[in-house]
């Protein structure tokens, strides 16, 4: 009976385990695409090409 409970809580630590480095990685990730983001619209504000030419972001935006 002791085996059974044993491999029973093992199961649900390795659960919690994986569960909790999927949230890590899926929090890592939105940092970084926050980052990104936010290197992209001050880089499309502080940026005016010459000539007035529209940057990439500026044309898929449009």
């Amino acid at each position: 009976m002791k085996e059974i409970i044993r491999h029973i809580t093992t199961r649900k630590d390795a659960r919690q385990q994986r569960l909790k480095g999927l949230s890590g990685l899926l929090g890592l990730f939105s940092l970084l695409g926050l980052f990104s983001l936010a290197s992209c619209t001050s880089g499309e504000l502080e940026v005016e090409p010459p000539g007035g030419e529209k940057t990439v972001l500026q044309s898929l935006m449009t």
